[in-house]
């Protein structure tokens, strides 16, 4: 026999569920933000072919060891860490400085991509990036990618 309060308490449960992982997320995102404080957002093509998703990040100065790509079924996050040291020595003179800074975007896809066979490849300050496109729902996970 239904029970008109059994289901306002499973609507009850999904809402405070909602609202767990919004605040969730939502934390993260906020310490995230002051960990990423000195970090830009690098611009990017992104192009939509009928079997794959093409993006192009600009990532000027950075070497390949230091870009980080992670993609999931619904999410692409790029960070990329930029240091540098300039040491000068002369007679009765000494400058040394070192910059750090870097780069953070993530950038989200429509549902259903497959996140197994991504390919990257860095060169010349531009990360590509190919997402082939799956007409199947695909468990969510997240995964690096290895960027050749």
């Amino acid at each position: 026999m239904w029970d008109p309060f059994d289901e306002i308490k499973r609507i009850h449960r999904e809402m405070d569920n909602m609202f767990r992982r919004f605040f969730e997320s939502r934390n993260k995102i906020f310490k995230l933000d002051k960990e990423l404080e000195n970090f830009r957002e690098p611009l990017a093509d992104i192009k939509k072919t009928d079997k794959e998703y093409i993006i192009e990040i600009e990532l000027p100065g950075v070497n390949k060891e230091d870009v980080i790509l992670q993609v999931s079924n619904d999410l692409i996050e790029i960070r990329a860490k930029k240091q540098s040291e300039l040491k000068i020595e002369k007679k009765g003179y000494l400058r040394h400085e070192r910059s750090y800074s870097g780069f953070y975007r993530t950038i989200p896809l429509p549902f259903g991509v497959k996140e197994d066979e991504v390919e990257s490849e860095f060169k010349n300050g531009i990360l590509k990036i190919k997402v082939p496109k799956s007409k199947e729902k695909i468990k969510k996970k997240v995964m690096k990618v290895i960027i050749k």
